[in-house]
């Protein structure tokens, strides 16, 4: 369950009344994800996704993402792109948290994993890295190598833990990779979230969130 935060349908219609989308017919939560609150709202015009950023995300990062989606949307990218109120702004806030409307994709999770379905992954983040050679905004990623070693002293806590049997060599590499990690690496946007029930097909085509 995602929903962390319950809207009502009058704190929608709310919302939607400061954008130019139409009126609202219907809306419910999407369960899928782990750490926003994210809503599907039909309206007159379209489909949308309403999502508010709940107490990991940090509002300063917003927009950066907010710019790289709309990039990308300028290259003519296959993602979502954020939907501007009528004030012009891209970010809004709900009940002191950040949230966004951005476009609806359609598409699907897929159970079983092909090959060409790992080749149309790696075929959109090809195209990815290469439509935003020319994003000159810059953000620290604060799940690379620094964090992991946090997340594997959290990990370990657990006495159910069922990869007891290789924690002591995850630790012996997390200490080889503290000594070894190499330094001015060339840095680039990437995909930092791609696993496989955050994958969505359109037929053959792979749709970046």
């Amino acid at each position: 369950m995602a929903v962390y935060s319950p809207v009502s349908k009058d704190e929608v219609i709310s919302l939607i009344n400061q954008y130019d989308i139409g009126n609202l017919v219907s809306y419910e939560g999407i369960l899928e994800g782990i750490e926003n609150t994210n809503y599907k709202i039909q309206t007159t015009n379209n489909n949308y996704i309403l999502t508010i950023f709940e107490k990991r995300v940090d509002p300063k990062d917003l927009p950066f993402f907010i710019n790289l989606k709309n990039h990308l949307t300028e290259k003519k990218f296959f993602c979502p792109t954020p939907i501007k109120t009528k004030e012009g702004k891209n970010i809004n806030l709900f009940k002191g948290k950040s949230c966004i409307f951005i476009t609806f994709l359609k598409g699907s999770k897929v159970s079983k994993v092909l090959d060409l379905h790992c080749e149309e992954v790696g075929r959109a983040l090809s195209l990815l890295h290469k439509n935003t050679s020319d994003f000159y905004q810059e953000r620290i990623n604060n799940m690379s190598h620094q964090k992991w070693q946090e997340i594997f002293d959290k990990s370990i806590k657990y006495s159910d833990n069922k990869y007891h049997l290789i924690l002591k060599e995850i630790e012996r590499e997390l200490l080889f990779l503290k000594k070894s990690w190499p330094i001015n690496l060339p840095k680039g946007i990437i995909h930092a979230d791609v696993f496989q029930d955050n994958v969505f097909f359109k037929g053959n085509l792979f749709i970046i969130w």
